[in-house]
């Protein structure tokens, strides 16, 4: 949920928290707040070029890897759907909103201030929790009530960033307050828990209901902090000063209030009292819900996901083996998908993959209820997509007929002489070219890229130092075989940094390239998704082993300016012949291919419809200033165009 103001005001006061060193211990942790905490913290990752996922899936690894040395024993729970009540829709806009405006504007200038998560970063992140076996679990919606009564019930420590947990009647660690090196170097999980009695008693809070209430007054994502500006008004505030906020101040204020009362039903009540006696009821049923919540006493969510999906996609579900919007699809009948690093000018890269996500649709809508995608539209968020094809029932088809239905829709027919290990890579090349003018650099590029992360990275130990590489090749002990990787690492290093003049320049900077690239990754997630649902027809790369966006970048330019390049590579013999091999093969079957030198960028273009007017003022449309999702722009809807000029 989030309560707003409630991290930044106990930040500021360590007196609240004790420094614990944790061992031989289960923990519960909060999947989607650490992903994006480690993405953040992940040194030298380059948000402006689309996901160096192979600096995440190493740090992410380090990560867990440490908790594992120091015993702990740790439970990863992600959010699953949004609630089909919408009851906390506004927010989830407004947050998706913000996120299209960060993937529009990043470029290597400002991406230290504007981060962008990659679309396959989840991917990744559950990579490394299925490659080291640690328990994952997806729930059916939202996660923090599941989170707080997990943690009750192992009693053990919660570990998230989410102000919520300050509230929940459960041990709770901050998870910027954990010391990776001091763990490492100790053997126990040193980090900071936060001592809910010491600050009730500190504030002379009865008990922990009032810390309950608290939160509930204050607001969070589902009883919006304006519902009870009357309630402030009515209590005495703490003086300004320039390093309180107005919430921080409303926080004091209201604590100290609640200080003065013993019985919690009574503060309810007299909090409650300047409001009508029909508005004061429905408001006391919200706070009462919302604090048996944090209680531990309310009910625990439905459990609705077998009677959503088949049992064996539903359990494929609760492993995190299938994408969490899986159950928007079955539930909501619409899908919310993030924005990548894009041109703001062209269509969502996602809007290319409609065909894909029409299957993913049709296999799992057995209601054949009409499902909205909703996505970037400019730099705002609007209904891209309506489907309403007929249901497909898996159990029905046969192993091969799940193949060819993936398949047929890639490449058709499917090439024989290609090798399984490589006919993944190569139906998804296939796609992304129909959609896109795709060259043979960047082919180059991203095959070259995958030779380097699976086979010289791991003899390398990931060098990614021209400083280290010519000390090791400098050093006597240095195997003749390691030799010969650092020799090939030493030509490609460069290709993993971002060029000195882009930092420094954005107009340097080529989205484009970037765009295309997210194109690719949108393709290959969408492929994903419906060969899991299919049951793993064919045989996909993992994405830490295929992009670095960083690398594909530049390699993808420097060979453009050079095509001759394309006809060799500095890999070692080993893996030389084998890279040329296979990019012979990719060249030879990829028939939609650009001529080098060739402008990159969409296909054919397409005359606009007049009645598609309506993605021109798409941008103009701020959903922010309306509560209602209904009255946000849809794009399908030529009426909407009409709506905004009235």
């Amino acid at each position: 949920m989030g309560i707003r103001g409630l991290s930044s005001y106990f930040s500021n006061r360590e007196s609240f928290f004790q420094t614990v060193s944790l061992e031989n211990s289960e923990i519960v942790i909060d999947g989607n707040n650490l992903r994006y905490s480690l993405f953040k913290d992940c040194p030298a990752t380059n948000h402006a070029f689309g996901g160096d996922y192979d600096k995440y899936y190493r740090y992410v690894k380090s990560y867990f890897s440490t908790l594992l040395k120091c015993g702990i024993k740790p439970t990863v729970v992600f959010d699953g759907g949004y609630d089909a009540s919408d009851i906390k829709i506004r927010t989830v806009m407004l947050r998706t909103k913000d996120q299209i405006r960060s993937a529009v504007s990043c470029n290597p200038v400002n991406q230290h201030k504007v981060q962008v998560y990659p679309l396959l970063g989840k991917e990744v992140f559950l990579q490394v929790l299925f490659d080291l076996n640690i328990v994952c679990i997806q729930t059916e919606f939202e996660a923090d009530q599941i989170i707080a009564e997990m943690g009750m019930q192992k009693k053990c420590p919660v570990l998230s960033n989410d102000s919520d947990f300050f509230v929940f009647s459960v041990d709770f660690v901050r998870l910027d307050s954990v010391d990776l090196h001091r763990s490492n170097t100790e053997g126990k999980l040193v980090c900071e828990l936060f001592d809910r009695e010491k600050f009730l008693s500190y504030y002379k809070l009865a008990n922990p209901d009032m810390l309950h209430l608290l939160a509930s007054l204050i607001g969070n994502d589902y009883i919006p902090p304006s519902v009870f500006d009357t309630i402030f008004s009515s209590i005495k505030l703490p003086k300004k000063t320039k390093h309180n906020t107005e919430r921080h101040r409303r926080i004091k204020g209201l604590i100290m209030w609640l200080a003065k009362e013993i019985h919690v039903n009574s503060a309810i009540d007299r909090l409650l009292g300047c409001f009508q006696e029909k508005e004061r009821k429905n408001l006391k049923e919200k706070v009462l819900r919302s604090m048996s919540v944090y209680s531990g006493k309310s009910e625990p969510p439905g459990d609705a996901l077998y009677s959503l999906l088949p049992s064996s996609l539903a359990e494929e579900f609760s492993k995190c083996r299938l994408p969490n919007w899986i159950m928007d699809i079955v539930s909501r009948k619409k899908i919310i998908l993030q924005s990548q690093v894009e041109c703001s000018e062209k269509p969502s890269v996602h809007s290319q993959c409609y065909p894909l996500l029409q299957t993913i649709v049709s296999l799992l809508n057995s209601s054949q209820n009409e499902v909205i995608l909703q996505s970037r539209i400019k730099n705002t968020v609007g209904n891209m997509y309506t489907f309403n094809d007929p249901h497909i029932v898996i159990e029905e088809l046969t192993q091969e007929e799940r193949r060819d239905l993936l398949t047929s829709m890639l490449y058709s027919p499917v090439p024989e002489s290609v090798p399984d290990h490589l006919l993944g890579l190569l139906l998804v090349f296939n796609y992304w070219s129909t959609k896109e003018n795709v060259s043979p650099a960047q082919v180059y590029a991203l095959l070259l890229c995958r030779f380097i992360l699976k086979y010289v990275d791991p003899k390398t130990n990931f060098a990614r130092s021209e400083k280290k590489i010519k000390q090791e090749l400098e050093n006597p002990k240095t195997s003749s075989n390691k030799r010969d990787y650092l020799n090939a690492m030493s030509k490609y290093v460069a290709f993993f940094h971002t060029e000195e003049s882009l930092k420094s320049s954005s107009p340097k900077f080529d989205r484009s390239t970037v765009h295309g690239l997210s194109m690719l990754q949108s393709i290959f997630y969408f492929v994903s998704v419906s060969n899991r649902l299919l049951g793993n027809v064919i045989t996909l790369p993992r994405i830490e082993e295929l992009i670095n966006g960083t690398f594909y970048y530049n390699m993808t330019a420097y060979i453009e300016k050079k095509p001759e390049a394309i006809q060799s590579c500095h890999l070692p013999s080993a893996e030389k012949e084998n890279f040329l091999t296979e990019l012979n093969i990719l060249l030879e079957n990829l028939k939609h291919l650009t001529v080098p030198g060739a402008k990159r960028g969409g296909r054919k273009k397409k005359t606009k419809p007049k009645e598609d007017k309506a993605s021109e003022v798409a941008d103009d449309v701020d959903y922010a200033q309306s509560g209602s999702e209904s009255e946000f722009f849809d794009v399908q809807n030529k009426f909407s165009a009409l709506a905004l000029s009235g």
